[in-house]
Protein backbone atom coordinates (compact mmCIF):
# COMPACT_ATOMS: atom_id res chain seq x y z
CA UNK A 1 0.00 0.00 0.00
CA UNK A 2 1.27 3.46 -0.93
CA UNK A 3 1.21 6.20 1.69
CA UNK A 4 -0.14 9.63 0.82
CA UNK A 5 2.67 11.68 -0.76
CA UNK A 6 1.36 14.91 0.73
CA UNK A 7 0.68 14.12 4.40
CA UNK A 8 2.37 10.69 4.71
CA UNK A 9 -0.86 9.19 6.10
CA UNK A 10 -1.61 5.48 5.56
CA UNK A 11 -5.41 5.34 5.93
CA UNK A 12 -7.17 5.54 2.58
CA UNK A 13 -10.47 4.69 0.89
CA UNK A 14 -10.65 2.86 -2.44
CA UNK A 15 -12.96 4.45 -5.01
CA UNK A 16 -11.99 2.59 -8.21
CA UNK A 17 -9.87 -0.30 -9.50
CA UNK A 18 -8.07 0.10 -12.83
CA UNK A 19 -6.82 -2.84 -14.92
CA UNK A 20 -4.39 -3.03 -17.85
CA UNK A 21 -3.06 -5.67 -20.23
CA UNK A 22 0.67 -5.04 -20.53
CA UNK A 23 3.02 -5.54 -23.48
CA UNK A 24 5.12 -8.63 -22.89
CA UNK A 25 3.22 -9.65 -19.73
CA UNK A 26 0.69 -12.46 -19.29
CA UNK A 27 -0.72 -11.12 -16.03
CA UNK A 28 -2.84 -7.95 -15.93
CA UNK A 29 -1.53 -4.92 -14.06
CA UNK A 30 -4.00 -3.60 -11.48
CA UNK A 31 -3.98 -0.54 -9.24
CA UNK A 32 -6.51 1.09 -6.93
CA UNK A 33 -7.54 4.74 -7.12
CA UNK A 34 -7.80 5.87 -3.49
CA UNK A 35 -8.46 8.98 -1.44
CA UNK A 36 -6.36 9.92 1.59
CA UNK A 37 -8.60 10.12 4.65
CA UNK A 38 -6.44 12.82 6.25
CA UNK A 39 -5.92 15.39 3.45
CA UNK A 40 -8.24 14.27 0.62
CA UNK A 41 -5.52 13.73 -2.00
CA UNK A 42 -6.54 11.24 -4.72
CA UNK A 43 -3.84 8.91 -6.05
CA UNK A 44 -3.07 5.38 -7.27
CA UNK A 45 -2.14 2.80 -4.66
CA UNK A 46 -0.75 -0.74 -4.90
CA UNK A 47 1.65 0.34 -7.62
CA UNK A 48 5.33 -0.46 -8.34
CA UNK A 49 8.06 1.31 -6.40
CA UNK A 50 9.78 4.53 -7.48
CA UNK A 51 12.77 2.45 -8.65
CA UNK A 52 10.52 0.44 -10.97
CA UNK A 53 9.09 3.62 -12.48
CA UNK A 54 12.57 5.07 -12.89
CA UNK A 55 13.68 1.93 -14.76
CA UNK A 56 10.60 2.21 -16.98
CA UNK A 57 11.29 5.83 -17.95
CA UNK A 58 14.97 5.16 -18.60
CA UNK A 59 14.07 2.41 -21.07
CA UNK A 60 10.90 3.92 -22.52
CA UNK A 61 11.20 6.01 -25.70
CA UNK A 62 7.60 7.23 -25.86
CA UNK A 63 8.49 10.77 -24.80
CA UNK A 64 11.38 11.20 -27.22
CA UNK A 65 9.08 11.20 -30.27
CA UNK A 66 11.45 8.94 -32.17
CA UNK A 67 8.99 8.67 -35.04
CA UNK A 68 8.37 12.41 -35.15
CA UNK A 69 11.71 13.61 -36.49
CA UNK A 70 9.93 15.04 -39.53
CA UNK A 71 6.92 16.42 -37.66
CA UNK A 72 6.30 17.02 -33.96
CA UNK A 73 2.85 15.69 -32.89
CA UNK A 74 0.17 18.39 -32.80
CA UNK A 75 -0.60 17.66 -29.14
CA UNK A 76 3.04 18.38 -28.24
CA UNK A 77 3.06 21.58 -30.29
CA UNK A 78 -0.16 22.88 -28.76
CA UNK A 79 0.82 22.29 -25.14
CA UNK A 80 4.43 23.47 -25.36
CA UNK A 81 3.66 26.61 -27.33
CA UNK A 82 1.11 27.49 -24.67
CA UNK A 83 3.62 26.77 -21.88
CA UNK A 84 6.12 29.11 -23.52
CA UNK A 85 3.65 31.99 -23.94
CA UNK A 86 2.41 31.60 -20.37
CA UNK A 87 5.95 31.48 -18.99
CA UNK A 88 7.15 34.40 -21.10
CA UNK A 89 4.30 36.57 -19.79
CA UNK A 90 5.00 35.54 -16.20
CA UNK A 91 8.74 36.20 -16.48
CA UNK A 92 8.15 39.58 -18.10
CA UNK A 93 5.99 40.58 -15.14
CA UNK A 94 8.38 39.31 -12.47
CA UNK A 95 11.92 40.06 -13.64
CA UNK A 96 13.19 43.59 -14.20
CA UNK A 97 16.54 42.51 -15.62
CA UNK A 98 16.87 40.89 -19.01
CA UNK A 99 14.80 37.72 -19.08
CA UNK A 100 17.00 36.14 -21.74
CA UNK A 101 19.79 35.88 -19.15
CA UNK A 102 17.75 33.77 -16.73
CA UNK A 103 18.99 30.26 -16.03
CA UNK A 104 16.21 27.77 -16.91
CA UNK A 105 15.95 24.01 -16.32
CA UNK A 106 13.29 21.84 -17.97
CA UNK A 107 13.11 18.66 -15.86
CA UNK A 108 11.50 15.81 -17.80
CA UNK A 109 11.93 17.63 -21.10
CA UNK A 110 11.46 14.76 -23.57
CA UNK A 111 13.15 15.57 -26.86
CA UNK A 112 13.50 19.25 -25.93
CA UNK A 113 10.74 20.86 -27.98
CA UNK A 114 9.83 23.40 -25.27
CA UNK A 115 13.49 24.31 -24.81
CA UNK A 116 13.75 24.83 -28.56
CA UNK A 117 10.99 27.45 -28.38
CA UNK A 118 12.83 29.31 -25.60
CA UNK A 119 16.02 29.12 -27.68
CA UNK A 120 14.24 30.49 -30.76
CA UNK A 121 13.12 33.51 -28.71
CA UNK A 122 16.61 34.35 -27.52
CA UNK A 123 16.98 32.52 -24.22
CA UNK A 124 20.55 31.27 -23.89
CA UNK A 125 21.07 29.65 -20.48
CA UNK A 126 18.94 26.57 -21.02
CA UNK A 127 19.28 23.01 -19.77
CA UNK A 128 17.04 19.97 -19.95
CA UNK A 129 17.11 16.62 -18.18
CA UNK A 130 15.29 13.41 -19.08
CA UNK A 131 15.83 9.78 -18.03
CA UNK A 132 15.73 8.47 -21.62
CA UNK A 133 19.11 8.57 -23.44
CA UNK A 134 17.35 8.90 -26.80
CA UNK A 135 15.90 12.24 -25.65
CA UNK A 136 19.39 13.68 -25.25
CA UNK A 137 20.39 12.50 -28.74
CA UNK A 138 17.25 13.83 -30.43
CA UNK A 139 17.32 17.17 -28.60
CA UNK A 140 20.82 17.84 -29.91
CA UNK A 141 20.06 16.53 -33.39
CA UNK A 142 16.74 18.30 -33.91
CA UNK A 143 17.09 21.52 -31.92
CA UNK A 144 20.70 21.91 -30.80
CA UNK A 145 19.65 22.13 -27.14
CA UNK A 146 21.53 20.75 -24.16
CA UNK A 147 19.74 17.77 -22.56
CA UNK A 148 21.41 15.57 -19.98
CA UNK A 149 20.37 12.01 -19.16
CA UNK A 150 19.25 12.20 -15.54
CA UNK A 151 16.40 11.12 -13.36
CA UNK A 152 15.24 13.99 -11.16
CA UNK A 153 16.62 12.11 -8.15
CA UNK A 154 20.06 11.80 -9.82
CA UNK A 155 20.45 15.35 -11.12
CA UNK A 156 23.55 17.31 -10.11
CA UNK A 157 24.61 20.85 -10.93
CA UNK A 158 26.82 23.36 -9.14
CA UNK A 159 24.76 26.42 -10.06
CA UNK A 160 21.13 27.12 -9.21
CA UNK A 161 18.30 28.13 -11.51
CA UNK A 162 15.95 31.10 -11.79
CA UNK A 163 13.19 28.90 -13.22
CA UNK A 164 12.59 25.14 -13.17
CA UNK A 165 9.89 23.67 -15.41
CA UNK A 166 7.95 20.53 -14.48
CA UNK A 167 5.46 20.10 -17.31
CA UNK A 168 3.53 16.82 -17.23
CA UNK A 169 5.94 15.31 -14.70
CA UNK A 170 4.45 15.20 -11.19
CA UNK A 171 1.52 12.98 -12.19
CA UNK A 172 4.09 10.28 -13.07
CA UNK A 173 6.13 10.22 -9.84
CA UNK A 174 5.54 7.66 -7.08
CA UNK A 175 7.82 9.37 -4.52
CA UNK A 176 6.50 12.91 -4.85
CA UNK A 177 7.82 14.24 -1.55
CA UNK A 178 11.50 13.43 -2.07
CA UNK A 179 11.56 14.26 -5.78
CA UNK A 180 9.89 17.65 -5.42
CA UNK A 181 12.01 18.56 -2.40
CA UNK A 182 15.17 17.57 -4.29
CA UNK A 183 14.46 19.42 -7.54
CA UNK A 184 13.36 22.53 -5.61
CA UNK A 185 16.77 22.55 -3.91
CA UNK A 186 18.23 23.63 -7.27
CA UNK A 187 16.09 26.78 -7.31
CA UNK A 188 17.58 30.07 -6.23
CA UNK A 189 15.91 31.58 -3.18
CA UNK A 190 12.88 33.48 -4.56
CA UNK A 191 13.27 31.53 -7.82
CA UNK A 192 10.22 30.09 -9.59
CA UNK A 193 8.88 26.62 -10.30
CA UNK A 194 6.41 26.10 -13.16
CA UNK A 195 4.14 23.06 -12.79
CA UNK A 196 1.68 21.71 -15.33
CA UNK A 197 -0.38 18.61 -14.48
CA UNK A 198 -3.73 17.18 -15.61
CA UNK A 199 -6.41 19.28 -13.93
CA UNK A 200 -8.33 17.14 -11.45
CA UNK A 201 -10.79 19.99 -10.89
CA UNK A 202 -11.91 19.54 -14.50
CA UNK A 203 -11.59 15.78 -15.05
CA UNK A 204 -14.41 14.72 -17.34
CA UNK A 205 -15.46 18.25 -18.30
CA UNK A 206 -14.51 17.17 -21.81
CA UNK A 207 -15.06 13.42 -22.17
CA UNK A 208 -13.25 12.25 -25.28
CA UNK A 209 -11.47 9.11 -24.04
CA UNK A 210 -12.82 7.18 -21.03
CA UNK A 211 -10.43 6.84 -18.11
CA UNK A 212 -7.76 8.81 -19.99
CA UNK A 213 -6.45 10.16 -16.69
CA UNK A 214 -6.16 6.69 -15.11
CA UNK A 215 -3.35 5.61 -17.41
CA UNK A 216 -0.47 3.24 -16.83
CA UNK A 217 1.76 6.17 -15.97
CA UNK A 218 -0.54 8.75 -14.35
CA UNK A 219 -0.64 7.87 -10.66
CA UNK A 220 -1.36 11.25 -9.00
CA UNK A 221 -4.60 13.18 -9.59
CA UNK A 222 -4.17 16.80 -8.53
CA UNK A 223 -6.79 19.42 -7.83
CA UNK A 224 -5.40 22.89 -7.20
CA UNK A 225 -6.03 22.29 -3.48
CA UNK A 226 -3.95 19.11 -3.34
CA UNK A 227 -1.19 20.64 -5.47
CA UNK A 228 -1.12 23.67 -3.16
CA UNK A 229 -0.89 21.35 -0.15
CA UNK A 230 2.09 19.56 -1.70
CA UNK A 231 3.94 22.75 -2.57
CA UNK A 232 3.26 24.40 0.80
CA UNK A 233 5.05 21.51 2.51
CA UNK A 234 8.28 22.61 0.83
CA UNK A 235 8.08 26.38 1.11
CA UNK A 236 6.67 27.05 -2.35
CA UNK A 237 4.19 29.95 -2.53
CA UNK A 238 1.64 30.09 -5.35
CA UNK A 239 2.10 33.15 -7.57
CA UNK A 240 -0.13 32.34 -10.56
CA UNK A 241 -2.62 29.64 -11.53
CA UNK A 242 -4.83 28.98 -14.53
CA UNK A 243 -6.64 26.02 -16.03
CA UNK A 244 -6.43 25.47 -19.77
CA UNK A 245 -8.33 23.23 -22.16
CA UNK A 246 -5.94 21.45 -24.52
CA UNK A 247 -7.97 20.93 -27.68
CA UNK A 248 -5.82 18.16 -29.14
CA UNK A 249 -5.85 16.09 -25.95
CA UNK A 250 -9.45 16.89 -25.18
CA UNK A 251 -8.56 17.52 -21.53
CA UNK A 252 -7.71 20.35 -19.13
CA UNK A 253 -4.31 21.09 -17.62
CA UNK A 254 -3.58 22.89 -14.35
CA UNK A 255 -0.75 25.40 -14.87
CA UNK A 256 0.88 27.27 -12.01
CA UNK A 257 3.95 29.19 -10.87
CA UNK A 258 5.41 28.81 -7.37
CA UNK A 259 8.06 30.93 -5.67
CA UNK A 260 10.64 29.42 -3.36
CA UNK A 261 10.45 30.79 0.17
CA UNK A 262 12.78 28.95 2.54
CA UNK A 263 11.14 30.55 5.57
CA UNK A 264 7.79 28.85 4.94
CA UNK A 265 8.70 25.15 4.82
CA UNK A 266 6.16 22.89 6.54
CA UNK A 267 3.06 25.10 6.25
CA UNK A 268 -0.27 23.63 7.37
CA UNK A 269 -2.36 21.97 4.69
CA UNK A 270 -6.07 22.24 3.90
CA UNK A 271 -8.35 19.21 3.48
CA UNK A 272 -9.27 18.81 -0.19
CA UNK A 273 -13.07 18.70 -0.05
CA UNK A 274 -13.61 18.54 -3.81
CA UNK A 275 -11.13 15.82 -4.82
CA UNK A 276 -13.32 12.79 -4.18
CA UNK A 277 -16.44 14.39 -5.66
CA UNK A 278 -14.64 15.36 -8.88
CA UNK A 279 -13.05 11.93 -9.29
CA UNK A 280 -16.34 10.10 -8.70
CA UNK A 281 -18.03 12.21 -11.39
CA UNK A 282 -15.15 11.45 -13.72
CA UNK A 283 -15.52 7.71 -13.10
CA UNK A 284 -19.28 7.92 -13.73
CA UNK A 285 -18.91 9.70 -17.09
CA UNK A 286 -15.99 7.48 -18.13
CA UNK A 287 -18.12 4.39 -17.54
CA UNK A 288 -20.90 5.87 -19.69
CA UNK A 289 -18.42 6.53 -22.51
CA UNK A 290 -16.90 3.07 -22.16
CA UNK A 291 -20.35 1.46 -22.49
CA UNK A 292 -20.61 2.98 -25.98
CA UNK A 293 -17.24 1.48 -26.89
CA UNK A 294 -18.38 -1.90 -25.58
CA UNK A 295 -21.25 -1.82 -28.10
CA UNK A 296 -18.78 -1.27 -30.96
CA UNK A 297 -16.68 -4.17 -29.67
CA UNK A 298 -19.74 -6.43 -29.37
CA UNK A 299 -20.57 -5.76 -33.02
CA UNK A 300 -17.02 -6.71 -34.02
CA UNK A 301 -17.19 -9.92 -32.01
CA UNK A 302 -20.54 -10.91 -33.52
CA UNK A 303 -19.32 -10.27 -37.07
CA UNK A 304 -16.16 -12.39 -36.56
CA UNK A 305 -14.41 -10.10 -39.06
CA UNK A 306 -10.62 -10.29 -39.08
CA UNK A 307 -9.33 -7.37 -37.07
CA UNK A 308 -6.09 -5.42 -36.79
CA UNK A 309 -5.82 -2.97 -33.89
CA UNK A 310 -3.72 0.15 -34.44
CA UNK A 311 -2.27 1.37 -31.16
CA UNK A 312 -0.98 -0.42 -28.06
CA UNK A 313 -1.01 2.47 -25.61
CA UNK A 314 -2.99 2.95 -22.42
CA UNK A 315 -6.37 2.96 -24.19
CA UNK A 316 -5.76 -0.45 -25.75
CA UNK A 317 -4.30 -1.76 -22.48
CA UNK A 318 -7.46 -0.70 -20.63
CA UNK A 319 -9.89 -2.04 -23.25
CA UNK A 320 -8.20 -5.45 -23.39
CA UNK A 321 -8.41 -5.79 -19.61
CA UNK A 322 -11.85 -4.25 -18.99
CA UNK A 323 -13.98 -5.18 -22.03
CA UNK A 324 -14.53 -8.20 -24.31
CA UNK A 325 -12.13 -6.89 -26.95
CA UNK A 326 -9.89 -9.90 -26.33
CA UNK A 327 -12.70 -12.08 -27.78
CA UNK A 328 -12.66 -10.31 -31.16
CA UNK A 329 -11.05 -12.04 -34.16
CA UNK A 330 -7.73 -10.22 -33.71
CA UNK A 331 -5.00 -11.04 -36.25
CA UNK A 332 -2.29 -8.69 -34.97
CA UNK A 333 -1.59 -5.20 -33.59
CA UNK A 334 0.31 -2.34 -35.22
CA UNK A 335 2.00 0.70 -33.72
CA UNK A 336 4.27 3.35 -35.22
CA UNK A 337 6.50 3.37 -32.13
CA UNK A 338 9.49 1.22 -33.06
CA UNK A 339 10.11 0.41 -29.40
CA UNK A 340 6.92 -1.69 -29.38
CA UNK A 341 7.36 -3.44 -32.72
CA UNK A 342 8.36 -7.10 -32.48
CA UNK A 343 6.90 -7.46 -29.00
CA UNK A 344 3.60 -9.10 -28.06
CA UNK A 345 0.47 -8.08 -26.21
CA UNK A 346 -2.02 -10.76 -25.02
CA UNK A 347 -0.02 -13.18 -27.20
CA UNK A 348 -0.40 -11.24 -30.48
CA UNK A 349 2.48 -9.66 -32.38
CA UNK A 350 2.91 -5.89 -32.61
CA UNK A 351 3.98 -5.02 -36.14
CA UNK A 352 4.90 -1.95 -38.17
CA UNK A 353 2.06 -0.13 -39.98
CA UNK A 354 3.78 -1.16 -43.22
CA UNK A 355 2.20 -4.58 -42.72
CA UNK A 356 -1.20 -3.07 -43.56
CA UNK A 357 -0.29 -2.25 -47.17
CA UNK A 358 -1.61 -5.47 -48.65
CA UNK A 359 -4.18 -6.51 -46.06
CA UNK A 360 -7.96 -6.46 -46.22
CA UNK A 361 -8.46 -6.85 -42.48
CA UNK A 362 -10.68 -4.34 -40.70
CA UNK A 363 -8.57 -1.77 -38.83
CA UNK A 364 -9.71 -0.53 -35.42
CA UNK A 365 -8.00 2.75 -34.51
CA UNK A 366 -7.45 2.55 -30.75
CA UNK A 367 -6.53 6.19 -30.25
CA UNK A 368 -8.47 9.40 -29.80
CA UNK A 369 -5.65 11.94 -29.90
CA UNK A 370 -4.00 10.51 -33.03
CA UNK A 371 -7.03 9.05 -34.83
CA UNK A 372 -7.11 11.65 -37.62
CA UNK A 373 -3.40 11.25 -38.33
CA UNK A 374 -3.64 7.45 -38.31
CA UNK A 375 -6.52 7.49 -40.79
CA UNK A 376 -4.53 9.79 -43.11
CA UNK A 377 -1.53 7.47 -42.89
CA UNK A 378 -3.71 4.47 -43.72
CA UNK A 379 -5.39 6.06 -46.72
CA UNK A 380 -2.66 8.34 -48.10
CA UNK A 381 0.64 6.68 -47.18
CA UNK A 382 -0.25 3.00 -47.04
CA UNK A 383 -2.95 3.00 -49.72
CA UNK A 384 -5.25 1.02 -47.43
CA UNK A 385 -8.69 0.44 -49.01
CA UNK A 386 -10.33 -1.65 -46.30
CA UNK A 387 -12.74 -0.90 -43.47
CA UNK A 388 -11.62 1.57 -40.77
CA UNK A 389 -13.37 1.87 -37.41
CA UNK A 390 -12.93 4.80 -35.02
CA UNK A 391 -14.01 4.72 -31.39
CA UNK A 392 -15.26 8.33 -31.51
Amino acid sequence: MRKCSICDFSSQKKIYTQKFSIIGKKKAFIYDVVICLKCGFVFASNIPSQKNYEKFYKENTKYSFVDAEKEVPQAVKESNEYYYLLTETFLRNNFKRKRRDLRILDAGCGSGYLLSIFKKHGYKRLMGIDPSPSCRILAKKLYGVDVKTFLISEFKDKKKFDLIILSNVLEHIEDLRNNLLYIASFLKEKGFLFISVPDGDNFGKVMREPFLEFSLEHINYFTITSLTNLCKKFGLDKRHYESRKMETFGAYTSNSFWQKNGNKIGQKITYDKSGEEKIRKYIFYSNKKQEKIKKIISTLIQSSEELVIWGVGSLTSRLLANTNLINANIKFFVDSNKAYQGKKIIGYKILSPENLKNTKHTVLIASYVHSVGIRKTLENNLGYKGKIINLN
